[in-house]
């Protein structure tokens, strides 16, 4: 989790030099579409107590607070997120175990209903699954999917993970819309898959190959291909990686420049584009075309503000 005011840094690896790379922009004419979505997330200025909802301009970089939110709100859980387009609300879970939930266009608070039972209360991964549940992981004694019921706060686990696949990373997921089905990284450098309807787990297959050691920010490109970054030993770069969800074979698919550092699980695919947005740590949004893994521009974002879990709102 992370809380204002502490100023600890939230990326892996060393700070960027900020130099912008490729066209600069991210101009919608390169893909051939356009998009109008948002990038909408939480945020605080540094020694600043109080959270705020934020919208980030992916073209400037320009932070811009939409609402401040409640005092009570002490501490989010980094790289989760999850925005419903149904009702226009977006879903934080809170380092107290409750679910922080505000107005994606406007950002004004709207609830944070305590998730209960306790023994479920710490979820991670949040997803808005094809029936529009909100669905996640709470890691308790075994990894439970769940879904959420976002007015009272109640959990309910659908499925459970055998002991042995219960090392899971906070924030590095994603979602495919196409097929309902979840992707989640753990920690022992494994793939599980699960079916975000029923949480049946669908696949689970070893990392494998020479940039699967760590696979971070993962994201489902338009033609349905799992892409993330992936970090090779020191001092040698990250690179954009393609994973085969049923032989867990890491490709890769470019490098990225040296000297990055990523914010973990921050990873925003925008299918108008077929363009990932991710974080650096210095900081920095990174545009990638998310079918070849090129970087197509490097933008600073404003300076002095800790700015984290962005969604995407059409």
């Amino acid at each position: 989790s992370t809380t204002p005011g502490d100023g600890t840094g939230t990326g892996a690896g060393t700070s960027g030099s900020g130099t912008t790379h490729g066209p600069g922009s991210t101009d919608d004419s390169t893909t051939g579409g356009a998009s109008t979505s948002r990038l909408v997330g939480l945020g605080f200025v540094r020694s600043d107590p109080v959270w705020h909802a934020f919208e980030l301009d992916r073209f400037t970089g320009e932070l811009t607070v939409l609402a401040a939110l409640p005092a009570s709100i002490h501490s989010v859980s980094q790289g989760d997120g999850a925005f419903d387009p149904a009702t226009r609300r977006v879903f934080h879970p809170t380092g107290d175990g409750r679910l922080l939930t505000f107005d994606a266009d406007s950002g004004e608070f709207l609830a944070a209903p305590t998730l209960v039972p306790d023994t479920l209360a710490s979820v991670t991964n949040l997803e808005i699954n094809n029936a529009g549940a909100l669905v996640g992981l709470a890691p308790a004694l075994h990894t439970q999917i769940v879904t959420i019921d976002p007015d009272t706060g109640v959990v309910t686990a659908i499925a459970e993970l055998p002991p042995e696949l219960s090392q899971i990373v906070e924030g590095i997921g994603a979602f495919d819309p196409a097929t309902d089905r979840m992707f989640q990284i753990t920690g022992d450098h494994r793939l599980l898959v699960f079916d975000a309807g029923t949480g049946d787990l669908l696949g689970n297959v070893a990392l494998v190959g020479a940039d699967s050691s760590d696979v971070y920010d993962l994201a489902v490109d338009n033609a349905g291909q799992l892409v993330g970054i992936g970090n090779r030993a020191s001092p040698d770069p990250w690179v954009v990686v393609r994973v085969d969800p049923l032989t867990g074979v890491v490709t890769t698919l470019s490098e990225l420049p040296a000297d990055l550092s990523f914010v973990q699980g921050q990873n925003i695919h925008d299918a108008a584009l077929d363009q990932m947005f991710l974080q650096t740590g210095d900081p920095h949004l990174l545009v990638i075309d998310a079918g070849t893994g090129q970087l197509l521009a490097t933008t600073p974002i404003m300076p002095g503000i800790n700015f984290l879990n962005p969604v995407l709102v059409p």
